[in-house]
């Protein structure tokens, strides 16, 4: 846990690791990859994709960008915050 951060955001952030480390896992599993088979696929070590799966914030970015390219999921992400898709931010650019 942060010492920087409000604990409601380290909740939320805390949270969101989870829940995203368990789709991953999910989205491996429906594909038939083992966690050796992914570390291999996109260059690292199994505990490092495995602390992915379990939820750990601190894993860097480009593993988690990796993975959803292996699992051809990286567009939904990049859809789901462009600026057509953030209608709160669209209220104040209007």
């Amino acid at each position: 846990m942060s010492d920087h951060r409000p604990p409601y955001l380290q909740k939320a952030i805390d949270q969101g690791g989870e829940e995203l480390g368990q789709a991953l896992k999910t989205a491996r599993k429906r594909r038939g990859i083992t966690l050796v088979e992914m570390a291999a696929k996109i260059g690292v070590t199994r505990r490092t994709l495995t602390r992915l799966e379990k939820g750990d914030t601190a894993v860097n970015l480009a593993v988690l960008l990796a993975c959803l390219t292996v699992y051809g999921l990286l567009n939904q992400l990049t859809a789901s915050v462009l600026p057509n898709k953030d209608p709160q931010g669209q209220k104040k650019i209007d």
